[in-house]
């Protein structure tokens, strides 16, 4: 009984070292904000998300699970902002929402760097933007720069936290040759002049052979692993000049080769490519970027996730059955595919916000004219976050089709369904309700001649 008494104690003893450890991994966040503009405040560290209910003052408490020091995002009916916590900390701040960034204030734990935020906030409201950035002369650009990290480097001089201080400046650096890769092209587009009239100096792209990107310490730096993207970016179009005949995403995946020596990095770089873009790559230069990305030997998760990729692809192949969704009509109907049994079906996942997706609405029109009176439905999904823009852009610009609105915007389970990572995109649907196409041509292109092929078979 003796022993059993011991264990039981040890037992608890344990249990509440393990709480306690955990409770220490807790950040709390307090606050209260004056004007709300809604009932709730949410926070989001990674994938986590804690959302909390603003009590009658305004104010409210919340714990989120942080393993390490990090920036944990805010955000209040429109607005957005960010703060910096350890594990354990205990940060409180208030704000009002008439005057947000002006008004945000930070005490407790971390106060001094989470002002820093703040202040940096409206710092960079005051600065030049990018396209006034970019649109300077090269010598001016570089002394600009320069100039602004001096000042934003001059605020950290009070900063308790070091490790912090220093992961600003590090971050700071490569985001400066980040946007060095990036002058030429903005200084061409911003300015419209035509790529032969405007050249950098010769030794402008110096930095590139200067900097050290095989530091295997650095891949936890976003900051970093973004200027190596634009680093590839860039060597893929010096490829892409050189050889007009190879296409984007085989000079991207040439570029890898070519500039990333750290093969974690390298994993990455290319998972990214075949899971954002899979479904624009040629049949042959898929299977072969997924054998290459395989040989590096990625661990078990990623390539789980790469075979769950490829499985899901195949059940959009040509002639597989279209996944069916329903969703309310601009008129209020619920509609699916399958109300459109017999009828080729063209559709066009978009949004209000999207550029590109309005870019095609002329062509769109003029295609719907084309095959006006004939046994094509044009349907239109919208993804907008609400109802609102999308009934009024429809309603105001006479759209013509067919359209439906798919609640939860990027989680719409249309996006799901049909693997969309970016919008616009086009599905082709045979009278039988079979797959033409899961990642069709658009307006602007050649799709009239595949839909002519439905309608008139050989």
């Amino acid at each position: 009984m003796k022993n059993l008494a011991i264990l039981i104690v040890s037992i608890f003893f344990i249990i509440s070292c393990a709480d306690k450890v955990e409770e220490q991994k807790m950040v709390s966040i307090s606050g209260t904000i004056t004007n709300p503009k809604g009932e709730t405040i949410t926070f989001t560290h990674g994938e986590l998300q804690v959302v909390d209910t603003l009590n009658e003052l305004g104010a409210f408490t919340s714990k989120i699970d942080l393993t390490k020091a990090g920036r944990i995002r805010f955000k209040h009916g429109d607005e957005i902002g960010y703060l910096y916590a350890h594990p354990g900390d205990e940060i409180s701040f208030t704000l009002d929402t008439d005057l947000f960034d002006e008004t945000l204030v930070f005490q407790g734990d971390a106060a001094d760097v989470n002002n820093y935020l703040a202040s940096m906030t409206l710092l960079n409201d005051s600065l030049l933007s990018f396209q006034d950035l970019m649109i300077l002369e090269e010598d001016d650009f570089i002394r600009t720069q320069d100039s602004i990290n001096n000042l934003k480097i001059s605020y950290l001089k009070d900063l308790l936290d070091k490790e912090f201080v220093e992961e600003t400046k590090e971050n700071l650096y490569w985001d400066t040759y980040t946007d060095r890769l990036d002058y030429e092209g903005s200084h061409e587009y911003y300015l419209q002049i035509p790529m032969e009239d405007f050249n950098v100096s010769e030794g402008f792209y110096s930095f590139i052979t200067e900097l050290n990107i095989g530091d295997s310490s650095k891949l936890e730096n976003k900051s970093f692993k973004r200027y190596v993207r634009g680093l590839v970016r860039y060597v893929s179009s010096e490829i892409r000049q050189s050889d007009n005949s190879i296409s984007y995403y085989e000079g991207y995946s040439q570029a890898v080769d070519s500039v990333v020596s750290l093969k974690p990095l390298k994993i990455e770089l290319i998972q990214e490519v075949i899971i954002q873009s899979y479904a624009y790559l040629s049949e042959d230069f898929r299977s072969e970027l997924i054998e290459k990305w395989k040989s590096w030997n990625p661990d078990t998760e990623k390539l789980s996730e790469i075979s769950e990729l490829v499985a899901s692809w195949n059940k959009l192949a040509k002639g597989k059955p279209a996944p069916d969704f329903a969703y309310e009509s601009i008129d209020g109907d619920t509609l699916s595919i399958e109300d459109f049994r017999g009828s080729v079906v063209y559709i066009d996942v978009w949004a209000t916000w999207c550029g590109p997706c309005i870019g095609e609405h002329p062509a769109m029109e003029k295609l719907q004219e084309r095959f006006k009176d004939q046994n094509v439905t044009f349907l239109a999904v919208s993804i907008d976050s609400t109802k609102e823009p999308w009934e009024k852009m429809v309603v105001a610009k006479k759209l013509g089709g067919v359209h439906v609105f798919a609640p939860g915007a990027w989680d719409a389970q249309i996006m799901k369904d049909y693997l969309i990572k970016g919008i616009p995109r086009f599905v082709l649907i045979d009278q039988e309700g079979y797959i033409v196409d899961a990642t069709a041509q658009r307006p602007s292109g050649n799709i009239a001649k595949d839909i002519e092929a439905l309608l008139n078979p050989v």
